[in-house]
């Protein structure tokens, strides 16, 4: 323990002011501090007498050495040590008011604002997961939220319990609720356990589906201990929305019918037993940007979730989206184009040669309609008196009123 108010100098000649202890944990204790010059809040985490040695001496000065900071502002390293007779720790300046654990304790944010933060996690994540170094305890705990008007940030803290080639291993294996399962089956064989970038990975797709889906993935399988062992090292997406025996009761935050295929796909990989298979922080955050730019809200509900051409009606209030109708000539036989892709043809549209056996495909993303042209005559669409050929296999979206030329057959989209 370190006396309130007490000054001590740190390593680079910084001097701070030991205000109150904020908890004391397995490698040490924490406490506020105040830096004397500059008036800046931070954290001065002591660490335990038996990790006052070379090996913890050596990993602070290799995080330190790595200046994590300028490569990303959101990842928040130690930037200074107190190495004395007495005490060895760190010190790291204070950032945000609020934990992402107390975020989800009252979580007031929509899906799109949660898959921005989940974007914004990604990233740091991403630029330690390049150099090779893993944080080694990601949790909800160990991620500090600020925000800026609609936009949120998240600051990964608590690096010191990072892994990383040639440093010395570190002495804790992070937060039960998103251990890795690997992890897990070392610990209760008493076998080296060894946070990698392949456990912070397994680590990073318990926090994104805490913070898209706003429930941790073993809930409904969390009663005891045990059951959420069991869950944690199945290797299984126990709430896949396109597994037979998903639960059919309500569990909570969202329903995963709100995700596309795309970051469904994640969440079954993120929690494979098989590490190679994880996906890393760079796809999660190239995979989030394109989920964020294709959410819809429900004009019935309110509600938000992210289209693909599975939807064809709200997962929230199942209203379903009206679809177009193609007429030939603008008065022919209907052809609804209500499935979630349609081959229009030759023989759909009257069977003339112009007009190939394979011409056009519709496909409903969502509320919207999206043709692509694969016909050897091409696809035309009115625009003022001229006829413009769209593109040959690029998606172009279309809607109520467009008037198209497949081959020499007019149609009208109503």
């Amino acid at each position: 323990m370190i006396q309130k108010g007490k000054t001590v100098k740190l390593d680079s000649g910084r001097r701070i002011r030991v205000d109150e202890l904020i908890n004391s944990g397995g490698q040490g204790s924490a406490y506020r501090a105040t830096e004397i010059n500059s008036g800046q809040r931070g954290v001065l985490k002591i660490f335990h007498d038996r990790f006052k040695n070379g090996d913890t001496r050596k990993r602070l000065r290799f995080i330190l050495d790595q200046d994590l900071k300028k490569a990303c502002s959101a990842i928040e390293p130690p930037v200074d040590i107190l190495d004395t007779k007495e005490k060895l720790g760190h010190y790291t300046p204070y950032v945000g008011e609020h934990s992402l654990e107390d975020l989800l304790g009252n979580p007031d944010f929509t899906l799109s604002e949660g898959i921005q933060l989940a974007i914004a996690l990604a990233h740091p994540v991403a630029i330690m997961d390049h150099r090779g170094i893993a944080h080694g305890d990601l949790q909800s705990e160990n991620i500090r939220i600020t925000k800026a008007g609609s936009v949120y940030r998240a600051h990964l803290i608590d690096i010191d319990n990072f892994s990383a080639p040639g440093v010395p291993w570190p002495s804790c294996v992070g937060h039960n609720l998103y251990m890795a399962s690997e992890l897990r089956r070392a610990l209760a064989k008493a076998q080296p356990a060894v946070p990698t970038v392949a456990t912070d990975r397994y680590s990073l797709g318990v926090l994104m589906h805490e913070i898209i889906l706003l429930k941790h993935p073993s809930a409904g399988n969390d009663d005891t201990e045990a059951d959420v062992q069991k869950a944690m090292c199945s290797g299984k997406w126990l709430m896949d929305p396109a597994a037979p025996d998903r639960p059919k009761v309500n569990l909570g935050g969202y329903p995963t019918t709100v995700l596309n295929a795309d970051l469904a796909r994640l969440f079954r990989s993120a929690l494979s037993l098989d590490p190679m298979k994880r996906p890393s922080a760079e796809t999660w955050e190239a995979e989030l940007w394109k989920a964020f730019n294709a959410i819809y809200c429900c004009p019935r509900c309110g509600g938000q979730f992210v289209v693909d051409v599975s939807k064809i009606a709200c997962p929230l209030c199942n209203r379903s989206f009206p679809h177009l109708t193609l007429r030939v000539n603008g008065h022919g036989r209907p052809i609804p184009l209500a499935n979630a892709s349609m081959l229009i043809g030759r023989t759909d549209l009257g069977g003339s040669q112009k007009v190939s056996a394979r011409h056009a495909v519709f496909r409903r993303v969502g509320p919207e309609t999206w043709l692509e042209s694969i016909g050897s005559n091409g696809t035309y669409r009115r625009n003022g008196s001229e006829w413009i050929r769209l593109p040959d296999r690029k998606p172009m979206l279309v809607k109520v009123d467009d008037r198209l030329l497949l081959g020499d057959v007019e149609v009208q989209l109503n």
